[in-house]
């Protein structure tokens, strides 16, 4: 609700997603990037829609800032925040990785408060040395 577009806007739709199995050892040397992919769609474009993620490296407690795209389709389109390099502003550590530990946080954000969107995935993939 709201017709603020900040994705930190307290009245938007928030989603919490964990247990991702990302599977980094525990021995891992160093993360070197963290790909958030969501797959969704939205029921108009009309005006300003976008995607905002963050990571949690303590099961929710501390976010990572908000890394945001523009929706550019209704049709379900496949939007990556982060990056293979991108660290979204954290020095991660393997344990944080875990499904104990991570997780990810979507909000959905337009300035049409009659938008509605859908999600079909979201998906996490982690770079790292071993």
């Amino acid at each position: 609700s709201g017709a603020s577009t900040a994705c930190t806007a307290a009245v938007k739709d928030r989603h919490r997603f964990s247990a991702f199995g990302l599977g980094v050892p525990a021995t891992a040397a160093a993360i070197g990037g963290i790909s958030l992919r969501v797959k969704l769609g939205i029921d108009s474009i009309g005006g300003t829609s976008l995607v905002c993620g963050q990571l949690s490296w303590d099961a929710g407690t501390t976010w990572t800032a908000v890394q945001s795209t523009a929706l550019t389709s209704t049709a379900l389109t496949s939007y990556t925040l982060g990056g293979s390099a991108f660290l979204w502003g954290h020095a991660w550590m393997p344990a944080q990785l875990s499904d104990a530990s991570f997780q990810v946080r979507l909000i959905d954000v337009s300035n049409n408060t009659a938008r509605d969107f859908f999600l079909d995935a979201a998906e996490v993939q982690v770079e790292y040395t071993p």
